[in-house]
């Protein structure tokens, strides 16, 4: 009998041990579960991390969002504008990998391609100022080393959104012959984006910048001072018709 209860009180100390170390095992994978799933804060932390390793500087952010299966973020050079200079960057894990894509290496050289159209423009309108915007996302692979003539060379087209700013005066109009050679021109370029051209107030020419052309000449604005903007054409013939008669 003493040997019976011995055994037992043997059997149920067992018992009582190997419960809890299976206790231990499941509460040690679920705390592990946790660690391994990042926060929105480290998740932001990395893709800034990544940016920083593709183009060689910091970025500030913004604006962080979770979207579809990923995260996006707005972000920009440090110490540069949120407004004028960001762009958009994404992570998401596809079959358990993580995956990067951004928008920013279009701003690096966007002046590069800015000047390239400037200079034909010149050769038609004379005087004339630049700005582009790419809604796009090109290779991962492009980052700070990669020049806009490597770049150029690899790309069959360059999807910029282009707006081009010439001096008139009141009575002015935008020739739409010229226009035409331009656009035949800008195609042998590469150039396959939307195409702004505006005539505008010599004064304001003068004080026109990246920063403020939305005050002054912007169509989101209904009160566009008449005394400014002479006339404005908008046209897709930059990559419709490769004559450009749809210029209107």
């Amino acid at each position: 009998m003493k040997k019976a209860i011995k055994d037992m009180i043997i059997f149920l100390t067992l018992g009582v041990f190997v419960f809890s170390g299976s206790a231990c095992g499941k509460a040690k994978e679920r705390s592990y579960e946790k660690e391994v799933k990042l926060s929105d804060e480290e998740i932001k932390q990395d893709m800034l991390n990544h940016l920083k390793d593709k183009y060689g500087f910091e970025f500030e952010s913004s604006d962080f969002e979770p979207i579809n299966k990923g995260y996006s973020l707005l972000v920009y050079k440090k110490g540069d504008s949120r407004e004028h200079d960001s762009e958009l960057a994404y992570r998401e894990e596809i079959d358990g990998k993580v995956v990067y894509e951004d928008g920013y290496y279009p701003i690096i050289i966007r002046e590069d391609f800015e000047k390239m159209v400037s200079k034909e423009v010149e050769k038609i309108f004379g005087e004339n100022i630049v700005f582009s915007y790419l809604p796009l996302y090109y290779k991962e692979e492009y980052n700070s080393k990669t020049t806009f003539e490597e770049f150029y060379e690899k790309e069959d087209k360059i999807g910029f959104e282009i707006s081009i700013y010439i001096i008139g005066d009141s009575t002015d109009k935008i020739d739409n012959i010229k226009l035409k050679k331009l656009i035949k021109i800008l195609k042998t370029k590469k150039c396959d984006g939307l195409l702004t051209i505006s005539m505008i107030n010599r004064d304001i020419f003068a004080k026109l910048n990246r920063e403020n052309k939305h005050g002054y000449i912007t169509d989101e604005h209904s009160n566009i001072n008449e005394n400014v903007v002479f006339d404005r054409i908008t046209t897709t013939a930059l990559f419709l018709d490769k004559e450009g008669e749809d210029v209107k």
